[in-house]
């Protein structure tokens, strides 16, 4: 989807259309496709909002409490999701590690506490010389936080590992997956050409 000069062109079928003035919560759409245009500035960044606090929240939680219990043989261990980059450092593979940790903890909560700092910069009408940068920053963290991924792989190795010991799945597990539906519905909260949009009529 581009803007330039009023247009704005259809990401579906390229179709030009004049940009206009939304009501609250309003939705332009596409008078050929029906594909959505552009929306509300104010809603769409108030609802980014609420779910990226919300998401760091979850995160906190995420990195606080178990991930697993594992029991086998009379033995219960409990493990964090810092516990495998710890033990993947102690082995000697920090290149790993630090990836591990790099997608699983940092790039999130540093996406995440940008997309607060942008949208509630947004909200407000702030425009703090950093809002760019900022905006920018967060769109190249999304592709590096691989929060799906890396569950995806630990309900794999949950699943292979139940045949060897009683595996329980703790608070941080669930926090998770929960933090997963949080992000994406943050991500389609944000629309970053509006924003993009905002920042460059916006007067400096």
């Amino acid at each position: 989807m581009s803007a330039s000069a009023g247009l704005i062109a259809c990401h579906d079928c390229d179709l030009l259309h004049r940009r206009v003035p939304l009501p609250p919560r309003g939705t332009a759409r596409c008078t050929r496709c029906g594909s959505r245009l552009y929306r509300d500035m104010r809603a769409g960044t108030e609802h980014a909002l609420a779910l990226s606090l919300a998401s760091i929240v979850v995160l906190v939680v995420a990195n606080t409490f178990p991930f697993l219990t594992f029991k086998m043989g009379g033995l219960v261990e409990q493990n964090h999701l810092a516990s495998g980059v710890q033990e993947l450092f102690a082995q000697g593979y920090w290149e790993l590690a630090s990836l591990v940790f790099f997608v699983i903890v940092l790039a999130p909560a540093v996406r995440l506490a940008l997309l607060v700092f942008v949208t509630a910069s947004l909200r407000f009408g702030w425009r703090p010389p950093a809002l760019g940068p900022a905006l920018k920053l967060a769109g190249r963290l999304q592709p590096w936080a691989m929060l799906d991924v890396f569950l995806l792989g630990s309900l794999v190795a949950i699943i292979k590992l139940s045949d060897l010991a009683q595996v329980q799945l703790g608070t941080s597990m669930y926090a998770f997956g929960a933090l997963i539906i949080l992000l994406a519905a943050a991500n389609s909260a944000f629309d970053s050409h509006q924003a993009w949009d905002a920042l460059e009529t916006s007067p400096s």
